[in-house]
């Protein structure tokens, strides 16, 4: 770069010197200004670029201070300290306080007990030094009673990355509060109501065993007797005495059977579920074939789906398809062949089980009674039976978690469905 030195003496004319410094002052004005223009540049764009930041920073807190003015929730920002840099209208009308007596100050200087001032001053703490998200629950005291809320407490971070403030969301939650108690309470009269209903029924059930076992001595007696007389007496009774004792015989002996009855149903209703892996296919084959056995004469097809394992009460699941096997056996008389089917079908990814027969059915305005005790559909004469085996499934079938249901057509069979709760999320084995 050329150099200018101002008062040297020179030999030259005084109009050269002139020229020099003119063409010398041109050269360093034409060197140097650019840098200058590139320097102005830059400061511009910055001073633009701020700007625009700055502008940017204003309209997103304008839209934060629009959303946060009409939201539901109470929103607000604290320092470090932590003041109240910031709360919405929502706060102002929940906590009964102009906002202008808010912000500023603490939740200690704004009145909050003990144990609130130092679960917030914990947890702003937290959120400065973790930078991260904290949820609080708590409840207050305000002017319109005992409430309940939720907050959310994040980091809002400066350029640097630091936590400057910390934002707060704080939801009023003591409608679920409300509702979660109600629910509570419910729960609570429910048990203690079904924990009564259980106790009843235990009851009620040691009773009926009770009366039911001290019946059979009396009915042993009159059976007896009537016996005896028939055969000592017989010769000598007239035909009409013959016919009551006849007659006699036969009541005392339909009420042993009922008396029997009640003590099965009894005893069922007390056996406590012992839960492991049954297979109900073979339970309904072996319990078929001793039925064919005890009547070879009888046509008959069975049609038994192999496979089906549940989990339950081996003990008590057997007696409750042989009830219905036996139902099915029953009612199929004078059919020829007797068909009967145990199967399966998948209904909303439940297993329903089902017995099928194609034997008398039955009117389904009376399935009302199918599962009530010593309620028959058909006269004792033409199939016989005390009227408690349904009864006796439905009672097991509780006990399992599951239910039982029918569907006939008088003179077109009938279907016994059945589901068992306690393998409803279990595959079966299958």
């Amino acid at each position: 770069m050329p150099s200018l030195v101002i008062g040297t003496k020179s030999k030259k004319p005084a109009r050269s010197r002139k020229k020099k410094i003119s063409a010398a002052l041109k050269k360093i004005s034409n060197e140097h200004i650019p840098v200058s223009r590139e320097k102005t540049e830059d400061l511009a764009s910055r001073d633009k670029g701020s700007l625009v930041a700055r502008k940017a920073l204003e309209r997103s807190e304008k839209s934060f201070r629009a959303l946060a003015e009409h939201a539901p929730d109470i929103i607000a920002r604290f320092d470090k300290d932590f003041r109240h840099l910031y709360v919405n209208r929502q706060a102002e009308k929940v906590l009964g306080i102009s906002r202008e007596n808010i912000i500023g100050r603490t939740h200690s200087e704004l009145g909050y007990p003990d144990y609130l001032v130092d679960l917030w001053q914990k947890k702003i703490v937290d959120v400065f030094l973790k930078k991260e998200k904290m949820t609080i629950e708590f409840a207050v005291l305000v002017h319109s009673g005992d409430r309940y809320f939720e907050s959310s407490l994040v980091p809002e971070l400066n350029e640097q990355g630091e936590v400057e403030s910390v934002l707060a969301l704080t939801r009023d939650i003591t409608h679920f509060k409300e509702t979660e108690k109600r629910i509570s309470d419910l729960n609570t009269r429910l048990k203690a109501q079904a924990k009564d209903l259980e106790n009843i029924n235990q009851e009620l059930e040691s009773f009926t065993y009770a009366v039911s076992h001290d019946l059979r001595a009396p009915i042993r007696s009159i059976k007896g007797f009537t016996e005896a007389i028939q055969q000592d007496f017989l010769s000598e009774l007239p035909d009409k005495a013959k016919d009551y004792l006849r007659r006699a015989n036969r009541a005392a002996h339909k009420m042993s059977q009922l008396i029997d009855s009640l003590l099965e149903l009894s005893r069922e209703g007390r056996k406590e579920v012992q839960t492991g892996r049954v297979n109900l296919s073979s339970l309904a084959r072996d319990f078929l074939a001793e039925l064919r056995n005890s009547q070879p004469e009888r046509k008959s097809e069975f049609v038994i789906e192999e496979g089906l394992e549940v989990r339950g009460d081996s003990r008590l699941l057997e007696i409750a398809l042989q009830n219905l096997l036996r139902n099915a056996w029953k009612f199929t008389m004078g059919r020829s062949p007797a068909r009967i089917e145990f199967g399966v079908k998948n209904e909303k990814d439940k297993r329903i089980f089902f017995v099928r027969d194609n034997g008398v059915g039955f009117d389904m305005s009376y399935a009302g009674k199918l599962f009530v005790p010593f309620q028959r559909l058909h006269s004792a004469s033409e199939f016989p039976g005390a009227g408690v085996g349904l009864s006796t499934v439905k009672r097991i079938m509780r006990k399992h978690n599951g239910r039982i249901w029918a569907e006939s057509q008088e003179g077109k069979g009938a279907t016994f469905y059945f589901s068992i709760g306690a393998e409803e999320n279990d595959d079966g084995g299958r």
